[in-house]
């Protein structure tokens, strides 16, 4: 059995129907949160545009992030099923600004 961490895992996307409708909440970008997230055997970091609430219990977070795919780099919306070993938040930047 293998230890090696995972990547986050893509979220279905709702569907009217299906279960009950999630409640959402949206981040203007001047508040977005960021959050560290594994995808391509990498940690990317991520802006947070909304949190959305499952009635099964599940916690959807819908972010931009910056990822190569098919060989073309680009900013991408995806929605990523919260885990805590494969999504965190990014340590505080040291620098010229703090």
């Amino acid at each position: 059995m293998s230890t090696a961490p995972r990547d986050a895992v893509e979220a279905r996307p709702w569907r009217r129907g299906e279960e009950p409708e999630p409640r959402y909440r949206f981040f203007p970008y001047s508040e977005a949160p960021g959050l560290s997230i594994r995808v391509q055997g990498r940690w990317h970091h991520a802006a947070v545009r909304a949190r959305e609430d499952r009635a099964d219990g599940r916690v959807i977070y819908h972010v931009e992030i910056s990822l190569t795919v098919g060989g073309v780099r680009g900013t991408y919306r995806k929605a990523y099923v919260w885990n805590p070993a494969t999504m965190h938040r990014p340590p505080p930047v040291s620098g010229a600004l703090s």
